[in-house]
């Protein structure tokens, strides 16, 4: 089944250059509001959330949180087949030299910082693929300094 799910949307997503999948991530969004993916869930939560705004402004939210999520999903099918170079290109680190003393330590940073900075952490659970790039910008710093 992982076979078939790579060779049907990682594979095919993963090769088309990044302005193509926005409007791909535009219709997966439509998909996921029309189809009702978790929508109640979402429009419960916004209206918990900003009972002072109107029920279009929290539709208006709701619909740009599908919008976010589809891209989230569209680029993370994207990284799969991303080199190294072109993820290094892609996400930028500031303060990599922070991270430097972890990178090659176990538990890493993201069990440390569970540990020890659980906002910062939960920030950072969804950028993997910003981690494994940062680790190549990290083993720069290593080798230069």
């Amino acid at each position: 089944m992982t076979r078939v799910l790579h060779t049907l949307f990682v594979g095919p997503i993963g090769r088309l250059p990044y302005w193509m999948l926005y409007p791909i991530a535009d219709g997966l969004a439509t998909l996921l509001w029309w189809s009702g993916y978790r929508k109640k869930v979402v429009l419960a939560n916004l209206h918990r959330a900003f009972p002072e705004k109107s029920a279009t402004e929290r539709t208006a939210i709701a619909r740009q949180f599908f919008t976010h999520l589809a891209e989230v999903i569209v680029e993370s099918l994207k990284h799969f087949k991303a080199d190294r170079a072109e993820l290094a290109e892609r996400f930028h680190h500031v303060n990599p030299e922070v991270l430097a003393p972890f990178a090659n330590q176990a538990p890493g940073v993201l069990r440390w910082l569970l540990e020890n900075e659980p906002e910062a952490a939960g920030e950072l659970a969804d950028e993997w693929a910003e981690l494994e790039a940062g680790r190549e910008i990290v083993a720069g710093l290593d080798e230069s300094g």
